[in-house]
């Protein structure tokens, strides 16, 4: 298995979603390290979980990580981070998704350059949690700054996974089925209020839970304070299946 990190690019307004994600990172990974990257004008207000690092930028996040100069800031950071740990990947992860294993993250920097996990008939790695090696990231750099033509605010994670299948081997990126075709394994879902009903489904997902959307957002005036119920349910039920 290759060394790896975690970055996350998140923002005050999710501040309370930080501890618990970094939780369930630490329980799923054994500790590998994790970085929260923050803008320059919220950093300084900033705080995250003891043993996680806090970073700063300055490149344009046009609010939901869009547009060209946003991507270009990303990846430099990623490849800058992961040079700090020698031939480590980078992994990109969302402040609202609680990671339950990584193993889908094997054959990153072995047998593929990028690995992530897409819903059926996506094309590209959702941005909720993908991992790139150094050298497709910066591959990927060179293609965005020196042959892109689409200058649209396009996300994040189509525009880099488009580009990274276009500068690597189509075999070196590996995009994930949400469900696994092979034994029906949950690679990843997004947290709703089906969960609450029948919490033994958590258990079935082997990779990461999105708590991004729960069905129950609208019974909050806050977001984010639906998200962190959603992603302490979740820790609480995998703590209570590992005791038991």
């Amino acid at each position: 298995m290759a060394p790896r990190i975690y970055i996350c690019f998140t923002c005050l307004r999710d501040r309370a979603l930080l501890p618990p994600h970094y939780e369930a990172l630490q329980r799923a990974t054994g500790g590998v390290p994790v970085y929260y990257v923050f803008d320059k004008a919220e950093a300084l207000l900033a705080n995250v979980p003891a043993g996680a690092h806090k970073i700063t930028s300055d490149f344009p996040r046009k609010g939901n990580l869009l547009g060209l100069a946003c991507h270009l800031g990303m990846l430099q950071t990623m490849r800058q981070l992961a040079q700090r740990h020698g031939e480590a990947c980078a992994v990109k992860i969302d402040s609202d998704v609680a990671v339950l294993s990584d193993s889908f993250l094997d054959t990153l920097g072995l047998e593929h350059d990028m690995v992530g996990v897409a819903p059926a008939r996506e094309y590209y790695c959702k941005g909720t949690c993908y991992g790139m090696t150094q050298e497709l990231i910066g591959k990927v750099i060179h293609y965005l700054t020196h042959g892109y033509q689409d200058r649209s605010d396009r996300l994040e994670d189509s525009t880099i996974s488009m580009v990274a299948a276009i500068v690597s081997d189509a075999h070196k990126v590996c995009i994930h089925n949400a469900i696994a075709p092979d034994n029906q394994t949950a690679l990843y879902s997004a947290f709703h209020s089906l969960f609450r009903q029948e919490p033994a489904l958590i258990h079935r997902v082997s990779g990461f839970i999105d708590c991004g959307d729960p069905v129950y957002t609208s019974a909050y005036p806050d977001a984010t304070a639906a998200k962190a119920e959603a992603m302490q349910f979740v820790l609480q039920q995998t703590m209570s299946k590992a005791q038991s």
